[in-house]
């Protein structure tokens, strides 16, 4: 259609189909896995421009489709300054939220660990997805003291959601993936004006300095999260 239109072709690439599905989210066999890479290969081949959200993910882009090389341009995600204005402090008690998907790159497994040291102020979970059956079962299992899991919220409440928080969870998980993003919500909490909490990555030292713009701690570290969070909750 691009050729045909006499236009450029541009490639989103910050999720590619083989390496989300059958990688990162371990959705799709060996076979699919293949097909889904043949089909980023496609795209690749016919892009004159193709998008990445870092340049972790852009040099991810370039060793996986050597094609590639020189049309990679990276445009960082960020947030709607309409729908996530900054806004003042909450009054307490502190609470931390964490938002998602509920998709493995984001480590909830790591957030819950955290969640249930002492000195951790109480978490709101927002989020539907791939592990909500598992979350299920972990709360039922052994609930953190005061948490809070919500299926879902509409988009347009998201920005008051990060309002009432005093603290927000960016993502955890150790997949490869995981280390080449800096996923939307924390951009959203930049943009609304709160601390933030995230592993510390490749991705995220891209545009996140630890003790300046955000508390980064060891990839998969609950104790390191649950640390963070009882501090940040005294400060």
């Amino acid at each position: 259609i691009a050729r045909r239109r006499g236009g450029p072709l541009i490639v989103d690439m910050m999720i590619a189909f083989g390496d989300t599905l059958g990688g990162d989210r371990g959705r799709a066999g060996r076979r699919m896995t293949r097909l889904l890479s043949g089909m980023d290969r496609q795209l690749v081949r016919g892009a004159d421009v193709v998008l990445a959200d870092t340049q972790a993910n852009a040099d991810w882009i370039e060793r996986e489709f050597p094609r590639a090389r020189g049309r990679v341009v990276v445009v960082a995600v960020g947030a709607e300054p309409d729908r996530f204005p900054e806004r003042p402090q909450p009054a307490s008690p502190v609470r931390a939220l964490f938002v998602g998907k509920l998709a493995p790159l984001h480590g909830l497994g790591v957030v819950l660990e955290a969640a249930r040291y002492p000195g951790v102020p109480p978490v709101r979970i927002i989020g539907n997805g791939q592990l909500a059956d598992w979350l299920a079962g972990e709360l039922a299992r052994n609930r953190p003291p005061g948490l809070e899991y919500v299926p879902w919220v509409p988009y347009a409440q998201l920005g008051e959601e990060l309002a009432r928080a005093h603290i927000c969870l960016g993502i955890f998980g150790g997949s490869d993936k995981a280390s080449r993003v800096v996923p939307n919500k924390v951009w959203q909490a930049m943009a609304v004006g709160r601390p933030i909490i995230t592993a510390d990555t490749p991705g995220a030292r891209e545009v996140l300095r630890d003790g300046h713009d955000a508390v980064l701690v060891p990839t998969g570290d609950a104790a390191a999260l649950a640390a963070a969070l009882a501090r940040l909750a005294q400060d």
